[in-house]
C-alpha cells in the first residue's frame, strides 16, 4: 500500500504543470506532493525506491529535501514535521508565484 500511495504522488508531480497551466493551482500540487512525500520518509520509505520512482525535477528535489530532515518515532512529531515540511513548501511556491507576476 506505501508504493501505491507513493507512486500515486510522484504521478501527480508529473501534472504540476499542467495544473499550472490549468487552474493556477500549481502550489496546491506543490503541497499536497511535499506532504505525501514527507508522509513516506516518516513512514520509513526508502530513498532508493523514492528516486527511482521519480522522474520529474520538482518531486525528486522535494525527495532530497525531505531525506534531510530526520525522521522520527512519534505520531505527533511525525504529524508536526509533515506539516511544516508542506507549509514551507507551500509558501515557498507563494513567493515564487508572487515574483513571476
Amino acid at each position: 500500500m506505501k508504493v501505491l500511495t507513493l507512486i500515486a504522488a510522484l504521478t501527480l508531480s508529473t501534472s504540476i504543470q499542467a495544473e499550472e497551466s490549468k487552474s493556477g493551482d500549481m502550489c496546491e500540487s506543490v503541497e499536497g506532493l511535499a506532504r505525501t512525500i514527507m508522509t513516506q520518509r516518516q513512514k520509513g520509505a526508502s530513498l532508493l525506491k523514492m528516486m527511482k520512482l521519480s522522474e520529474i525535477a520538482v518531486s525528486r528535489l522535494l525527495i532530497k529535501k525531505a531525506f534531510e530532515e530526520s525522521r522520527y518515532n512519534t505520531k505527533s512529531i511525525q504529524d508536526r514535521i509533515i506539516n511544516e515540511f508542506a507549509n514551507n513548501w507551500y509558501a515557498a511556491c507563494l513567493s515564487n508565484e508572487a515574483k513571476d507576476k
